[in-house]
């Protein structure tokens, strides 16, 4: 029986308030001990000075416990305020995990029930306790939180891991439509006729399921979109649609569609995260960031201020945390090739847990062949699992995964980072196409290395071997300026990265077994010598601070600014913010062109003739954009007496040294490969006739019309290349449409050129051609063994210079060198092509 006189005049347990009293008095299990000094005072300072901010930025070092710091912060504001706690991770995967951690240290928290996926539970609505869920879970059209007016009260929300989540929330507005979905064909169907104006054997390619990429042009876009919007309607159960239909329905006219051989993405240019009230309206909005990573992305992904990215929660008592021994076998000795430090660590004699990231599912390939494990979602627990249980013989494999897989201590004591990361969004892709190497694009790229490099430690005193591998990748982290964004820790552990591969390559001048000193030198690390310890945190400890972009931070907040106006349909507003960054970037026309093909899109709502010209203006200073509605002036071109030396002389002087030339020229070899993405490969001809001293151009690309690749040679000799990298290697014949594309290239040169001296090159696996097809011209070809010789001699045509200063060779030498090694434009027409034969029926 139930005395009630006991709860008469009984007053309410007072709340603690304080994070630090509130872990005093909880329940922890026998392994959760205090919390760490670093813990301690960043929840002093957050619960003396920040508590009441509404946007605020928690930035500590990989493994420092943000994810309990995230829920102390959380229960602290549920005790004071009984209002809503939200934490939102960006997979499930950190949602178990962290549930895990909660458990651990005695903190209630809920989750979805997997039987009533659409309910959310009642003590997280009551304040009871803290609900963790997927980011997806908040940001999707179809919401259990309610979009609009219509939405549901959270008092608190903590995002984990804030860079995966932006991405998962770009994600979230996106319509994918795949090849196999009759959308697809619905849709290239309405726009066919401006994407085949846009470029004719780009398109073709495209259906012929090439990753090539097009954007579809924003003025056939915005005056098609009542097509669009019928075609998408009439498809809303469709589940490429439905969750992002309701978040594009009302404003597709700010949407942009790229197509490739796989699918249509359609993508909203300003992210309207305030539909979603329930994060937006929150008291507190709380982002955990890492402090190798780059915050400006959170002023366009959250709205949030430059204030807050430049004031982060911060421990300042602490510089570094963990030890990273980044470690690059290509430039020890350039027999350590990425395809030979494959081979040695998916040996499954070492018993060392071991893991790769590749960017794509194709890189994945050489690892099959060795006998890896490809990890995914349905398999990476049990990996982990078994991983803990002993079974460490296997090199596992991660596919595009940079963040949202921890992988700490034993779990991971050798990490491959392969090759630079490739964007799945095509939106990005696009960007990152049209943008080479500006600011913006060279700090996504930095972001997504640094998640990838902080997978394998994960605390003060984890440590992990870090092979850095693929020569893209390599160029890009040893280039001086794109490793001059990387955080001040990652910048000090590449120079010590430097450091070992000069010493190794003194060593390497005595004893000549490269592999051998490569295992020693890991396993200094692996095995903890003392002296390796001291020198690293030697280093370590001098790191300067110097992380300051604010410069990038204006524009983005301008980004913002003028994609928020004219997302409301203020287009005269955006038009005028827009001109204030083309103003900020004189001096570099590559991104003045971006910013232009902006200002262009806007003012096609104003006046249709003036976003002509601005487009056309936009195209001939970056001919990666939209070709213009009313078409541009091809520009011929023509080589003078004596340019070509000239021109490689130039071509040398870019590179501080020998080796920096080296790294950049394996990385275009690299890319002039079978298989790589179409872009890749041709951008990477491009680049061999500049470093031949050519004169070189992609008309497909550049004009859209033409061939892949052209050259200019002396004597006005020229060079044509249609490319078919990306076909199947083993494939017998060369296709019907395959050669009429290249009759309608030769029916072009002849229209550009007249009878200019030509050769007519096929990059493809086979040199038949399909008994159906014909050939107007004469055609030789390139096949991958011929290309492999072609890149062998511009290797060995570099090397020559390896004892010269780069920024004064002699023009003799560089003759004899292309003498020596058939690189000739004569010798290139005949030394790596063969004729084609008709296929036997």
């Amino acid at each position: 029986m139930i005395d009630f006189s006991k709860k008469l005049g009984a007053k309410p347990k007072e709340k603690k308030i304080n994070p630090l009293e509130i872990y005093a008095g909880l329940d922890r299990k026998t392994d959760a001990g205090p919390l760490r000094p670093t813990q301690e005072r960043v929840l002093q300072e957050w619960n003396a000075n920040r508590r009441n901010e509404k946007n605020l930025i928690v930035k500590l070092n990989t493994g420092e416990g943000k994810t309990l710091i995230g829920l102390l912060m959380l229960q602290s504001l549920l005790n004071e305020k009984g209002e809503p706690c939200l934490y939102l991770c960006p997979n499930d995967y950190l949602v178990e995990q962290t549930c895990k951690e909660a458990e651990k240290f005695g903190i209630n928290v809920c989750q979805f029930s997997q039987i009533e996926r659409g309910i959310i539970p009642v003590d997280f609505l009551n304040g009871k306790k803290i609900l963790v869920a997927t980011v997806q879970k908040m940001f999707n059209g179809k919401t259990v939180f309610g979009i609009n007016a219509n939405y549901e009260r959270v008092g608190s929300v903590v995002l984990d891991d804030s860079h995966a989540c932006i991405d998962s929330i770009k994600s979230s507005f996106s319509i994918r439509i795949k090849k196999d979905n009759d959308l697809y064909d619905e849709l290239l169907e309405l726009f066919y006729d401006d994407l085949k104006k846009q470029a004719q054997g780009t398109l073709i390619d495209i259906e012929n399921g090439s990753s090539e990429l097009l954007q579809i042009p924003y003025w056939a876009w915005i005056v098609k979109k009542g097509e669009v919007a019928q075609l998408l309607g009439s498809k809303t159960e469709d589940k490429s649609v439905i969750f992002a239909w309701p978040l594009l329905k009302d404003n597709l006219e700010d949407c942009e569609a790229f197509i490739t051989g796989n699918g249509i993405e359609i993508t909203p240019i300003y992210c309207p995260v305030e539909k979603f009230g329930s994060f937006t309206n929150a008291s507190h909005r709380i982002l955990m960031s890492a402090t190798t990573q780059d915050d400006s992305f959170f002023i366009k992904g959250f709205g949030f201020e430059e204030k807050d990215v430049v004031n982060p929660l911060t421990d300042k008592e602490q510089k570094w945390s963990g030890e990273k021994m980044i470690l690059f076998p290509s430039l020890i000795n350039e027999k350590m090739s990425r395809l030979s430090m494959i081979k040695l660590f998916a040996n499954e004699k070492i018993p060392i847990a071991r893991f790769a990231i590749v960017p794509s599912f194709y890189m994945t390939q050489d690892y099959i062949y060795e006998g890896c494990t490809i990890a995914n979602k349905s398999n990476l627990k049990e990996i982990t699992e078994s991983i803990r249980n002993g079974e460490r013989h296997k090199l596992n494999v991660l596919v595009n995964r940079y963040d949202g897989v921890n992988l700490p201590d034993n779990d991971c004591r050798i990490l491959i980072l392969d090759s630079l990361p490739i964007w799945e969004n095509l939106a990005d892709r696009y960007e990152m196409e049209c943008r080479e190497g500006s600011e913006v694009t060279i700090l996504k790229q930095v972001q997504k290395i640094e998640q990838g490099l902080g997978r394998s430690v994960r605390g003060e005193k984890d440590y992990s071997v870090i092979i850095i591998i693929g020569s893209d990748l390599v160029n890009f982290m040893m280039n001086h300026h794109t490793a001059s964004y990387f955080s001040s820790q990652t910048r000090k552990q590449i120079e010590i990265a430097n450091d070992l591969v000069e010493s190794l390559r003194q060593e390497l001048m005595e004893s000549q077994d490269c592999l051998k000193s490569l295992i020693e030198l890991i396993n200094q690390s692996l095995k903890r010598d003392p002296d390796w310890k001291a020198y690293y945190q030697q280093e370590m400890n001098s790191i300067l601070e110097n992380d300051e972009k604010k410069h990038v931070y204006s524009i983005m907040q301008k980004e913002r600014a003028y994609e928020y106006a004219a997302y409301n349909r203020n287009y005269e507003k955006a038009c005028g913010i827009v001109s204030e960054i083309i103003k900020l970037c004189a001096g570099n026309p590559q991104e003045q062109a971006w910013y232009q093909q902006i200002l262009a899109r806007y003012k096609f709502f104003i006046s249709e003739m003036e976003s002509i010209h601005i487009q056309k203006v936009a195209f001939e200073k970056n001919c990666r954009l939209l070709y213009p509605q009313n078409g541009i002036d091809y520009k011929k071109m023509e080589f003078k007496s004596g340019e070509q030396l000239s021109n490689i002389k130039q071509w040398l002087k870019k590179f501080h040294n020998y080796r920096e030339m080296r790294i950049k020229s394996k990385a275009i070899f690299d890319n002039l490969s079978f298989g790589r993405a179409a872009n890749h490969f041709e951008n990477a001809l491009r680049e061999i006739g500049e470093m031949l001293g050519f004169k070189s151009q992609r008309p497909d690309n550049d004009y859209k019309v033409g061939p892949d690749n052209l050259w200019c040679g002396v004597h006005n000799q020229y060079i044509f290349f249609e490319c078919k990298n990306e076909v199947k290697e083993d494939r017998n014949t060369i296709k019907k449409s395959e050669a009429g594309q290249m009759n309608n290239h030769c029916a072009w040169f002849e229209e550009k050129y007249g009878d200019a001296k030509v050769c007519r090159i096929f990059v493809v696996p086979t040199n038949i051609l399909d008994h159906k097809a014909n050939l107007t011209h004469k055609v030789v070809v390139m096949t991958p063994k011929l290309l492999d010789k072609f890149k062998s001699s511009l290797d060995k045509f570099l090397m020559e210079f390896k004892d010269y200063a780069l920024s004064d060779i002699d023009k003799n030498l560089i003759q004899e060198a292309l003498v020596t090694h058939h690189l000739t434009i004569d010798c290139i027409k005949k030394d790596y092509v063969e004729k084609i034969v008709k296929e036997k029926v």
